[in-house]
């Protein structure tokens, strides 16, 4: 009964954090999702944008403003999130803060972003891909193909396309004010606050001139005459005042920052394969192989050849998997398999939490995460208790199995007619009597003729 109850209320919360978090806070009349980047660009970032475009449409906001800084990252991941910007219905403005850099591909995703600012000091360029090994790549076969991202990036934001060139061929490194005279940026602000009250002047338009299509900024009064569409009034919606919501990334953006990082790719393929390998070349607990099996599926995420969604599914999959076979099968795992079972139910569930603002305010959110971390743990503990249970079981199965208590003498504490209760080697049994020697009344002795499962089958000691 009380397992029920547990189970229930494991099943029912997440409803309820999903019911309370639809109390979202009303928003003012134009808003701003605030995203920052401070790292390096990977699959995380990757998925992080892609959650921050949909999170910014469900809330309808009017401008998405990245706060970057970083060294640059993997090309495809930059590649992906360049064509999230193009195919972004609300406009995206990056904004590289005082002390930092957008270098490598942080400049391709200047080029890519509607709108561009820098603030002083800060630098961008040094765009030149480089190798796992650290060296850069020269092969035109390579390179050319991001000179020409590069430069039609630039085209269509209206920016300095021979410099967007020399940003790769000539790694060339710019500050604010070069970038700003030479067309590479569209404003210089040393904080958000005078970056919105300068973007308060203008709005982003999409001007059709031929086949030359383009976007950019014009001043909303005595600007040049454009012949295209308004993409944003950034002075209709008065920018300068506009709520700005900070973009909370899920703990799932972590974890996955986490086991991409080539070291520990490194570390737990490593761990992996050396746990199958001990495991299956020795007698013991098999934990081994359980913490090689579940590093080995972490390694292979991590380096993508399993996909994120596709992995946590596996590791769930997995998880009940040990959980049944422990419970079913005595093969001797002692528990381990509940344990292993229980971790990659734990892993899994890291995945998947969602990100904050989807449904509700960020610091709701974040309880709401860790609150979906705790209902994980709560499974572990509960499969775990039914595992140990279970363990215990067959112990005393295996106990009765050598026919020890076969013959064994006790008498009655609860009447058989013809079920009832026994008391034999100082244990309390259920016990059913054999045919034709019911009833058998309190305190008489009894003699156990056979075990059928967990009950004894007994028969009166009479004269």
């Amino acid at each position: 009964m009380q397992k029920s109850r547990l189970l229930l209320l494991l099943i029912l919360l997440p409803i309820v954090i999903f019911i309370i978090s639809q109390n979202v806070s009303a928003q003012g009349s134009s808003s701003i999702l605030k995203v920052t980047l401070k790292n390096d660009i990977g699959l995380a970032e990757e998925i992080m944008f892609d959650d921050a475009i949909q999170t910014a449409e469900s809330l309808n906001v009017d401008l998405i403003l990245l706060e970057l800084d970083t060294p640059g990252g993997l090309v495809d991941s930059v590649k992906q999130i360049m064509a999230m910007f193009d195919n972004s219905p609300i406009p995206i403005c990056i904004w590289i803060p005082v002390g930092g850099a957008a270098w490598s591909g942080g400049t391709y995703l200047m080029m890519a972003s509607h709108i561009a600012a820098m603030a002083s000091p800060s630098v961008i360029g040094s765009c030149q891909p480089v190798g796992n090994d650290g060296h850069p790549i020269t092969d035109s076969k390579y390179v050319n193909p991001l000179i020409e991202l590069m430069k039609e990036h630039a085209r269509i934001h209206d920016r300095n396309q021979t410099l967007a060139e020399e940003f790769i061929t000539e790694n060339t490194n710019l500050g604010p004010i070069e970038a700003l005279n030479n067309d590479i940026i569209e404003f210089v602000a040393n904080d958000p606050n005078s970056l919105l009250n300068q973007l308060n002047n203008y709005m982003l338009i999409t001007n059709q001139s031929g086949s030359n299509n383009y976007t950019t900024l014009i001043q909303t009064f005595g600007g040049a005459y454009f012949n295209g569409e308004v993409v944003a009034n950034f002075t209709a919606l008065e920018i300068n005042s506009a709520e700005i919501i900070e973009y909370n990334p899920s703990i799932s953006i972590y974890i996955i920052r986490f086991i991409t990082n080539p070291t520990v790719v490194s570390v737990f393929l490593t761990v992996g394969s050396f746990g199958l390998i001990i495991g299956l070349t020795t007698t013991n607990t098999h934990l081994d192989e359980i913490v090689g099996g579940i590093a080995l599926i972490i390694g292979l995420i991590g380096i993508g050849i399993i996909g994120i969604a596709v992995g946590a599914i596996v590791l769930f999959i997995i998880g009940l998997a040990f959980f049944l076979a422990e419970i079913k099968f005595d093969v001797g795992f002692n528990g381990s398999l509940a344990i292993g079972g229980g971790v990659c139910i734990a892993i899994a569930s890291l995945f998947i939490i969602p990100s904050a603002n989807y449904w509700t305010r960020s610091d709701f959110l974040l309880g709401a995460k860790w609150g979906a971390f705790g209902i994980s743990i709560a499974f572990i503990a509960f499969f775990s208790m039914i595992a140990i249970k279970v363990l215990q079981t067959k112990k005393l199965k295996s106990d009765l199995d050598t026919d020890a208590l076969k013959g064994a003498r006790g008498y009655v504490k609860k009447e058989l007619k013809p079920e009832g209760q026994v008391i034999v080697k100082s244990e309390e049994w259920s016990a059913i009597a054999v045919e034709g020697t019911w009833p058998i009344y309190i305190d008489e002795e009894i003699e156990v003729v056979k075990i059928d499962g967990l009950r004894l089958i007994v028969r009166p000691l009479r004269d």
